[in-house]
């Protein structure tokens, strides 16, 4: 894995969320310039916004910047120009999930972790990108075309979040609502270099019935922006009972944890996997474990929860997967949701026994492959495989095609347990493409495992890990002083 200087970086949301609070940069400037980014760059070299709501978030900057000089309560993210993933309704936008039958269709209204958003005073200038369907680890769809990775136009940004994942590496908004069931809102941003997480169900309201097993979750180039946003959508955390509510101390989430009192343990492979994670995934973690180690965080690199099987979780979440695309009975339903259940109680007793915070574990098991639209399947297509985007001098360690579904291992473990998971940059490849761990935590502590991420992003730049920056043709917009 190489170390290169990063390029210069974008303000991060919780930057212009600052400068907005203090008057020293308006809505309706922060507006206009990622509009020109978008009008000027997105067409012709990533293609992340494909829809564009820009005379509305010009009329409501306008009103939020009034109501700002007025002295009237604005909202925590105070005009903060966003975007959020194509699948999420908003009032009066198409919602196609890329599927050409569906081209015509608009909402009639906001769903309601969007009309958070809006309510905490975020202004959308649009919607990202999505492969059909929402079924595929590519951005490809009839409606809206390609979207390329902002670091190597050759790799697919991922999906189905790769639109708002994209979006956020280009410097096209401050911050991005994706969805996750199978790594979408975790695969595309370890694959464009930016944060995301997969919050606990039920955190984030998704309108959406239990078979989907679909989380909504805040995306940022930064940790704390990630927990800028969460705050905004989340419920509160569940009332944990007596006998271990102290089992993990409460964390501001803006506030990164005291890297001392931080547990975590280390899962690099795993026997089960269809396949084993690229040399270079496995430097991205032995990265994170050295900058937490030199930091004076616990690291333990054996402990596992003694009854959970990854292998047979992975099956338990395909079978729902596949029950639930097929609308199959309530009673086989229930039996599947019993075991589901007793996985995610096998998982909180090991957190709680454990006293571990965080499991540190790969992404996925590549950085970004090679894009290959013109598939134009979903990903849960038999005999579909990937391949590396190539190297020079060729590279035989990620050499040859893959199984496609070999992605769907690790993403598997926090959705199927119910564990609230965090996915952010550690270094890159030596072609420079992101790469990344994911740090999976106790299922209500989203919170501490916010604070976690922020604490191994502070651990990573005093060791000297550099981290990919945005793409060099997007310099980043101005705040006017």
């Amino acid at each position: 894995m190489s170390r290169h200087s990063p390029t210069p970086s974008a303000p991060s949301a919780c930057d212009l969320v600052r400068e907005l609070a203090q008057g020293r940069v308006s809505s309706i400037d922060l507006v206009e310039q990622f509009i020109k980014r978008i009008a000027t760059l997105d067409a012709s070299k990533v293609n992340a916004v494909v829809v564009h709501d820009f005379d509305r978030a010009r009329m409501r900057a306008h009103r939020i910047d009034e109501a700002r000089k007025a002295g009237l309560d604005v909202g925590p993210l105070q005009g903060l120009p966003i975007t959020v993933k194509e699948e999420m309704a908003v009032d009066g936008l198409p919602l196609t999930k890329g599927v050409l039958a569906h081209r015509t269709s608009i909402s009639s209204e906001s769903c309601d972790a969007v009309s958070r958003l809006l309510d905490a005073g975020a202004i959308i200038i649009g919607k990202t990108n999505v492969p059909a369907h929402c079924l595929d680890w590519q951005a490809y769809n009839p409606v809206y075309g390609e979207t390329l990775n902002p670091h190597d136009a050759r790799a697919t940004p991922g999906g189905s979040s790769g639109g708002s994942a994209a979006a956020l590496a280009a410097n096209l908004c401050a911050l991005e609502l994706g969805g996750d069931v199978a790594g979408s809102i975790r695969i595309p941003a370890n694959f464009c270099g930016v944060v995301g997480l997969a919050p606990t169900p039920g955190r984030v309201p998704t309108g959406r019935n239990e078979r989907s097993m679909a989380v909504f979750g805040p995306m940022g180039r930064t940790v704390r922006d990630v927990a800028l946003a969460f705050a905004v959508l989340a419920d509160p955390c569940p009332s944990r009972k007596a006998a271990t509510s102290d089992a993990m101390a409460p964390i501001t989430p803006l506030e990164a944890a005291d890297v001392r009192t931080i547990r975590i343990t280390v899962w690099r492979q795993e026997a089960a996997s269809p396949h084993a994670p690229d040399a270079d995934v496995l430097s991205a973690i032995d990265s994170a474990v050295h900058a937490l180690q030199a930091a004076g965080a616990y690291v333990d690199e054996h402990a596992r929860p003694a009854s959970v099987d990854l292998s047979s979780s992975h099956d338990l979440y395909t079978r729902m997967l596949s029950h639930a695309a097929r609308n199959g009975s309530a009673e086989a339903w229930d039996r599947l949701v019993a075991e589901r259940n007793e996985v995610c109680a096998q998982w909180d007793r090991f957190f709680v026994q454990e006293r571990i915070d965080c499991v540190l574990a790969p992404v996925t098991v590549s950085a970004a492959f090679a894009a290959q639209p013109e598939e134009g399947a979903d990903a849960y297509t038999a005999g579909r495989t990937f391949e590396a985007v190539p190297t020079s001098p060729p590279s035989s360690a990620s050499s040859g095609r893959r199984p496609y579904g070999a992605h769907f291992f690790w993403a598997h473990m926090a959705i199927i347990a119910k564990l609230p998971a965090l996915a952010l940059p550690t270094g890159s490849t030596k072609n420079a493409l992101p790469l990344g761990v994911q740090l999976i935590g106790r299922s209500g502590m989203d919170e501490r495992v916010l604070a976690v991420g922020a604490a191994l992003e502070a651990a990573l730049e005093a060791h000297g890990t550099t981290t990919p920056g945005p793409m060099p043709q997007c310099p980043p917009p101005a705040i006017d002083r």
